[in-house]
Parts: structure tokens; C-alpha cells; sequence
């Protein structure tokens, strides 16, 4: 993650979280529940526990946007798909907007993770 750029897109390997109403499983990984996510990188955020943020829609029209922000203990590969995606002006408003989110509400989400700027 040490390479990316504010605004490039990515591709993330990372595990999350699951759960089951059924018997455990015997084999380890049957727990491992691999996710593919795509966005663009805006930062790496937390106070506990580092996230890495990522934006996976940009609805420009509302000037809102859907984040992700994922654990990066649970990162196990990000790969560049292009360097700078969206537009650079764009890019700072919504980074400031997920600087100036209290780290509490930007981890529960606005709207179900989504953020507005102005």
C-alpha cells in the first residue's frame, strides 16, 4: 500500500468477517471468506486499527460517495489498476470530507457509507 497515490485504482484481496446459523466447519479454510474489492484509494485511516479507504462509487451529479473501509491487517494483496482515475479537484474534496469524518462515524458510516461533500 506504500505505493499508491490518492485517487488511483485499485483492486483489493482482503478476508472479512462472516458467520453461520450452522455446524462449524471441520477444515481452517472453510472461515476464510475472500473478498475482491475495486475503488479508488483515498488514505489509509484509524485509531485502533488502520483501515485502508477506499471509494467505490462516485455519484458526482449528488456529490456523494460510497466508501469502503477495510482492515488492513485483512489486506492480503492491493494491485494498481491505473494511476490517478478520477479527477484531481474531485479527488481533494472527497478526501477532505474523509479527513474531516470523525474516524467513529466514518468506521459506522453516513447513510450506510456513503459521504456527501460540498
Amino acid at each position: 500500500m506504500g505505493g499508491l497515490r490518492l485517487g488511483d485504482a485499485v483492486r483489493v484481496v482482503w478476508l472479512d468477517a462472516s458467520e453461520s446459523t450452522q455446524m462449524l466447519p471441520s477444515s481452517e479454510g472453510s472461515f476464510d471468506t475472500p473478498i475482491w474489492s475495486y475503488g479508488v484509494f483515498l488514505c489509509v485511516r484509524g485509531m485502533r486499527a488502520r483501515h485502508l479507504i477506499i471509494a467505490k462509487e462516485v455519484v458526482v451529479h449528488d456529490r456523494v460517495f460510497h466508501y469502503n473501509a477495510i482492515p488492513t491487517a485483512m489486506v492480503e494483496r492491493v494491485t494498481l489498476l491505473k494511476r490517478g482515475d478520477l479527477d484531481p479537484s474531485l479527488l481533494e474534496e472527497m478526501l477532505r470530507k474523509v479527513e474531516e469524518t470523525p474516524v467513529k462515524k466514518l468506521r459506522i458510516g453516513r447513510r450506510g457509507g456513503w459521504l456527501e461533500w460540498v
